[in-house]
């Protein structure tokens, strides 16, 4: 596991909504936030062929996070973190 700086961490959890998803790589440090389509299509192994370029972009950063879930923490959103306090 590499360091990742804390504000990495929160401005991905800020970015996190009910359709959107916000991904820490264990192995990297990088943040990843994806749609909730482009998950879908990840687990549903749909075809890219007829996405925009900048879609399959997104869709193939989510097969990667969908294949490797051990090295991947869903991070919380910031209304979970509101919840808990």
């Amino acid at each position: 596991m590499v360091a990742v700086k804390l504000d990495t961490i929160i401005e991905g959890m800020e970015l996190d909504m009910e359709e959107i998803q916000t991904y820490l790589n264990h192995e990297t440090g990088e943040v990843v936030t994806l749609s909730s389509d482009a998950l879908r299509m990840a687990e549903d192994d749909e075809p890219l062929e007829n996405l925009l370029d900048w879609q399959q972009d997104e869709v193939k950063i989510a097969i990667e996070v969908v294949e490797n879930w051990d090295i991947y923490t869903d991070l919380p959103s910031q209304f979970e973190i509101d919840d808990i306090g």
